[in-house]
């Protein structure tokens, strides 16, 4: 029985399969499995990976059902202890994944390990060094855009990205996996959350490193479809996880915050603009599925901590996002 499963959720995405899955096969650490969950595609996808035979286990989907479902599924398939997440348009070095799993095996409080995740054509520059996520209702990448040089130490993380991390099987699919409602985006800042209210937590490991197309599937980063679905993720995943006790606290930085996200996007046009209008007012309208999380696993103290290290998150974002605006 494999040690580590490996999930790649997979939509119409050949031609980034034919770079992901070789530089897969080449791990130092060979103790996974692989498993491809195909969510309906259309081009060259399941004909590539039927070249391949016994390498990647295959669940076809007849339709796209998302990301977040396409993880749950493989997940629960798995057969090794931890799961690990690879996005389709990933290259991941050879000795990522022996990286990952040293970490975690390290310490028993971690939910997720997280890879230092660089842009595909600028391998000296960050994409993401662990998700945070701000006290005005948004997650970011942290240090994105700056080199990855300045992010090299193991630490810490509010959650990480589920594009390359490796996670505890037990334990996530104990608090649900990720939740199928949301589609895509977000989902894993959400179990993220989830697993630290339950007294887990979450670690970069820097020298996990990852190259990374970003929104390659879905189109161009800030795409109408990847907006619309990320800010009504957004709404959902305050609802599912803040408290009611810290709403009324929390309200006024939530407000400054939609009025902050309003401006960004309206300066990248009204189609842009209505998806993040359209969104919001979803993830009001619609109430979230609520996780199962018992009054047992949570603690007011530990939700307390967590709010304030969003708190000072939000700080550390105006910081960065300064120097990028400064380019410093």
């Amino acid at each position: 029985m494999p040690r580590i499963s490996v999930v790649i959720p997979n939509w119409n995405g050949e031609r980034f399969l034919r770079v992901c899955l070789p530089a897969l096969a080449a791990q130092t650490c060979r103790d996974f499995e692989t498993i491809v969950v195909d969510n309906g595609s259309s081009d060259g996808s399941l004909r590539y990976l039927e070249t391949l035979g016994p390498q990647a286990r295959v669940i076809r989907n007849p339709d796209n059902l998302g990301f977040a479902a396409a993880a749950n599924q493989g997940a629960r398939a798995a057969d090794g202890r931890f799961v690990a997440l690879l996005n389709n348009d990933t290259e991941p070095e050879p000795d990522w994944l022996g990286r990952l799993v040293a970490c975690i095996e390290r310490d028993d409080g971690l939910f997720a390990v997280g890879s230092t995740l660089l842009v595909f054509d600028r391998p000296g520059v960050l994409e993401d060094a662990g998700n945070s996520y701000t006290a005005l209702g948004f997650a970011y990448h942290r240090g994105e855009g700056l080199a990855e040089a300045e992010y090299r130490q193991d630490e810490d993380v509010f959650t990480v990205c589920a594009g390359a991390a490796l996670y505890r099987k037990e334990p996530l699919l104990a608090l649900g996996g990720f939740s199928e409602q949301f589609f895509a985006y977000v989902e894993d800042v959400d179990a993220g959350w989830r697993a630290r209210r339950t007294g887990y937590r979450n670690r970069l490991c820097a020298a996990a490193r990852v190259r990374h197309r970003g929104s390659a599937t879905s189109g161009a980063k800030y795409n109408p479809f990847k907006v619309f679905l990320t800010n009504r993720n957004n709404v959902w995943l305050l609802r599912r996880n803040l408290p009611a006790w810290l709403l009324f606290p929390a309200l006024p930085l939530l407000g400054l915050g939609f009025l902050i996200k309003t401006f960004f996007y309206g300066l990248r046009g009204r189609a842009v603009l209505g998806a993040h209008l359209r969104g919001t007012w979803e993830g009001l309208r619609v109430r979230p599925e609520q996780p199962g999380l018992t009054p047992g696993e949570t603690s007011w103290r530990r939700d307390l901590a967590i709010w304030w290290s969003m708190v000072k998150m939000t700080g550390e974002w105006a910081a960065w996002k300064w120097r990028r605006i400064l380019g410093i």
